[in-house]
């Protein structure tokens, strides 16, 4: 017997059409799904590469904010240094002055009982 392909028949010429038909169009909607989900992928890929970006670009404009954060850090650190040094420096003063009003106090006692003993 011939071949499917070479037969007369209309029937089976028509119904080997429509499977080619069919074939084609599935082949078709496939390769335009891999197409689509090349391109999704695509896409994918450049939005987490943009995504990691973004991440490391929040991340350098984080780094200047801690080392702002870090000098305004530091300079409250030198007032209240500044700060400590004043308070030091009025302590000593303070202390000088606290030891001479005690000589003084010890003296005006030494005088008033010199006074008191020569009255007698």
């Amino acid at each position: 017997p011939p071949p499917v392909w070479t037969s007369n028949t209309p029937s089976r010429a028509t119904d080997s059409d429509k499977l080619l038909s069919v074939l084609r169009l599935s082949d078709l909607s496939t390769d335009e799904e891999d197409a689509i989900h090349c391109k999704m992928n695509k896409y994918e890929k450049k939005i987490d590469s943009l995504l990691n970006v973004v991440g490391t670009l929040k991340n350098e404009v984080k780094m200047p904010k801690v080392v702002g954060t870090g000098c305004v850090a530091k300079r409250l650190l030198e007032e209240q240094k500044d700060e400590l040094d004043e308070v030091t420096q009025e302590l000593v003063e303070t202390e000088h002055e606290n030891t001479v009003l005690r000589r003084n106090i010890e003296r005006m006692k030494e005088e008033k009982d010199l006074t008191i003993l020569q009255k007698r």
